[in-house]
């Protein structure tokens, strides 16, 4: 029998989304659905890897 599979996540963030580090404020644009949060070396934390923080747009009230 042929069907759809489909996986429900714990976390799932949909792309496009956006991200930073803490420690060197790079910026990463994520075009796709992420199950996890994307990582990075720190050049500025003696190259350790170091997961990046999700920056959340407001909308604005009118």
């Amino acid at each position: 029998m042929k069907g759809k599979i489909v996986k429900n996540y714990e976390f799932y963030v949909p792309g496009p989304s956006l991200w930073f580090c803490e420690h060197c404020l790079i910026d990463l644009k994520v075009p796709v659905g992420v199950t996890q949060p994307p990582e990075h070396i720190c050049a500025k934390r003696r190259n350790f890897m170091f997961p990046l923080t999700q920056k959340i747009k407001h909308k604005e009230i009118n």
